[in-house]
């Protein structure tokens, strides 16, 4: 186990792409991906059997769950249990790692 920077894996699609997503970690228990997203960029809104750990590294995001919408923003954290629903919507260049458990298997 070796310590990382988040900032040596940010990486920018244009905006037309959709967030990047690089892949950190994934066992068997939990996968670990940070999201670079640009202005505007978003996961749309969706229903999840998984439990999420979201935590804002950089810039302004806006959170959909089954609780509402709540803006985060750097050094935030936040836990959407499994069955609520979930999207992000970049208010600015943002990098988000979502922590998930069980991984979701390909």
């Amino acid at each position: 186990m070796n310590p990382m920077s988040i900032r040596g894996l940010v990486d920018w699609h244009t905006p037309d792409e959709g967030p990047t997503e690089i892949e950190i970690s994934r066992t068997e228990h939990m996968s670990v991906v940070c999201y670079c997203f640009e202005e505007d960029q978003e996961i749309t809104p969706h229903k999840a059997g998984r439990d999420m750990l979201l935590f804002v590294e950089q810039g302004r995001i806006i959170v959909t769950s089954g609780e509402g919408k709540v803006e985060m923003g750097p050094n935030q954290c936040m836990v959407i249990p499994a069955g609520d629903s979930r999207g992000l919507e970049a208010r600015e260049r943002a990098v988000v790692i979502i922590a998930q458990s069980p991984p979701e298997l390909y």
